[in-house]
């Protein structure tokens, strides 16, 4: 999703339909979604890991 707000930013920029502010704000939006992206999933990975160390430790 954020790759293809990046791509619809710049084309719309190339193209004349937005200005740079707008550019620079729809690329930083495209940027944030993807950095939250990465962290849930470095969450998601964490709380597995140790869900599975329990469940070995537990046994």
């Amino acid at each position: 999703m954020a790759r293809e707000q990046q791509t619809g930013a710049i084309t719309a920029y190339k193209e004349g339909a937005i200005d740079c502010v707008t550019f620079l704000q729809n690329m930083r939006e495209a940027i944030r979604i993807e950095v939250d992206s990465w962290n849930a999933f470095g969450n998601y990975l964490d709380s597995r890991y140790q869900l599975e160390y329990f469940l070995k430790t537990s046994n």
